[in-house]
């Protein structure tokens, strides 16, 4: 699963536009968000296996990533 597929929609699927306006939305993270979501979908690793790294449960780390999706996408709008 990459990022894109997460935030973008069918219509501007490679559209550069987006590109950077993710880069910068991603840029103004928190220094945690940024490494959940490094963690999820560059390195592809389990919610499991990043909840292992934080000390916290699978089901925390899938709130706090749709938490993070979420806000990425309404950053990009």
């Amino acid at each position: 699963i990459f990022l894109m597929d997460q935030l973008g929609d069918n219509e501007s699927d490679g559209d550069w536009i987006d590109e950077i306006s993710m880069k910068e939305a991603i840029k103004n993270l928190p220094p945690r968000e940024k490494k959940i979501l490094s963690m999820r979908f560059m390195r592809g690793m389990t919610q499991t296996e990043v909840a292992n790294v934080f000390g916290m449960t699978q089901v925390q780390v899938s709130r706090s990533e749709k938490k993070v999706l979420t806000k990425l996408k309404s950053r990009m709008m």
